[in-house]
Order: C-alpha cells, then structure tokens, then sequence
C-alpha cells in the first residue's frame, strides 16, 4: 500500500526564532471530518518535523489517478494546530486574535506558498491554537509554509549587588555593534532595593541563539569609547520572561526610559 502512495502536498511550520528555522513545538492532528475525507478520497498524511505530508492513493477505487486528478475534486481538509510550549507568545509576534473569543485561521491562497493568517470566532471549550485549512485546487502548491515571526523585545540589564553598583562610570556595550546601552538609571527593585538599568538602544529580535553578545565595562569614556571591561558576556534574555518596566528614574545624568513605555522587556538580573 504504501509503494502507492504519493505525496500530494507538503506543510511546513516556520519559525524565525529557531536556529533551525523549524517550529517543532505545534501537535497538528486533522479534524475528525478530515479523517473521513480522507479515508474516503484515498488521502494519509505523515507528520513529519516542523510539518508534515499529505500523501495520496495512485491507485483508488481499483483505477490509477494523478495529483491533477486528486486536485480536481475540489475538497477542504482542517488540521487543528495546539501549542507545546506556554512561553511561545513570549518570543513570537504572532497574528492578533481576540483571547478566548477567537483563533487563529491559517489557509492557502493561489499563486503564494506561504499559508495567510486570518481568525474566526470559536467558542469550543477546548480551544486550538489554530486551525490549518487546506483547498485542494489545482492551482495548489507543492509545498506550503507557515511563518511565524520573532517577538522583538528590549533587553532591560539590571545591576543589583552593592559592588557592581558602586562601578565607576559604568555600561553596558554590544560586543558585536558597539552601541552603548541607554543608561544607567536608578531603578527600584520589587524587593525595594535599589538597582542600576540599562537599556538596549531599541528591541532586539528574540532567538534561540541571539547573535547579540553584550558586556558589563566600568570607566567608559563617551568620548574616546575607551573602558574597562568588568563581564566580558553578559547573560542573554530569558525568553520565558518578558515583561512591562516602568518604574524608572534618571541616574548619573542619563536619560531613563519614559514612564509608561508600551515595548516589551526582557529582564536580566546581573548580581
């Protein structure tokens, strides 16, 4: 049975946050009623990495057929996608849907390979992430992608011991551009400590493997750029953590993040 089978269409989850590029963290099983089609019209499907295969029978209902003629019957088959991982909206920008009320709708278009993102309504109990539908047309691709864009966050430095808050003209540094951070900016811990901020100069795009490296120096010079350098690799951001600061002041003459910032935070507690 198997020798027969041909593959009729290819899916794949893409996700720029990944070093791979492959997002491996979506379970994908068809509706009930595409199981039914399926069986009906000679059609499996194989779930492979980041993805999977929609095959088809070359010999169904005792004849031989072509993918055109699969194609031709003009059939709709529905995955529901469900999410592995609970901190994937904290490093994905995903399409907006309206929580609790709707989901995501994923379908192909003729003439793109990539799956547009749209929402329904659904009031289920148990809720998708998403429902993947696909046309079977014969303008149909072979193969088809979702692609899933990284959550874009500022990275927030935190200098919390007494003697990394007693550095002489501190800063943070990207090793990789050379941009200073904002700051430092006196800050007040939750705990009630105070602590020294510093801010990337815009959002950064949340990775598996940030290709951003920062440092910690003392004795900068804004002048010459000259330093001295305390952590040379500062630790990179916690993607299960994002959050929303606020509570910034001006510190040493720098300019502090503006009371009521809407950008997402990624914290980073140096002790």
């Amino acid at each position: 049975m198997e020798s027969r089978m041909k593959p009729l269409v290819q899916v794949q989850f893409r996700h720029g946050y990944f070093s791979s590029r492959l997002c491996t963290i979506l379970l994908v099983t068809p509706s009930d009623a595409a199981r039914r089609t399926m069986t009906n019209h000679g059609l499996w499907w194989k779930a492979n990495p980041g993805g999977f295969t929609l095959l088809y029978d070359t010999h169904h209902a005792g004849s031989p057929r072509t993918r055109d003629a699969v194609l031709n019957d003009r059939i709709v088959l529905r995955w529901l996608i469900r999410l592995q991982d609970p901190y994937f909206y904290n490093y994905t920008a995903a399409p907006a849907a309206i929580p609790g009320r709707q989901i995501l709708y994923f379908f192909n278009q003729p003439g793109s390979p990539l799956l547009y993102a749209g929402n329904i309504d659904c009031d289920h109990f148990d809720k998708p992430f998403a429902i993947l539908g696909l046309r079977l047309r014969p303008w149909m691709e072979n193969n088809y992608h979702i692609e899933f864009q990284p959550q874009s966050t500022t990275w927030h430095y935190i200098l919390v011991s007494d003697h990394l808050q007693q550095l002489q003209s501190p800063a943070v540094i990207n090793s990789v551009t050379r941009e200073r951070f904002k700051g430092p900016a006196g800050i007040q811990l939750i705990d009630g400590r105070p602590g020294l901020s510093f801010m990337s100069p815009g959002p950064i795009d949340c990775s598996e493997r940030p290709a951003a490296t920062c440092m910690l120096v003392e004795n900068f010079d804004p002048v010459t750029g000259r330093h001295k350098v305390v952590m040379p690799v500062l630790p990179v951001p916690d993607p299960r953590i994002i959050s929303r600061s606020t509570k910034t002041s001006a510190s040493d003459g720098a300019t502090a993040v503006a009371t009521g910032t809407p950008d997402n935070f990624s914290e980073i507690l140096i002790y």
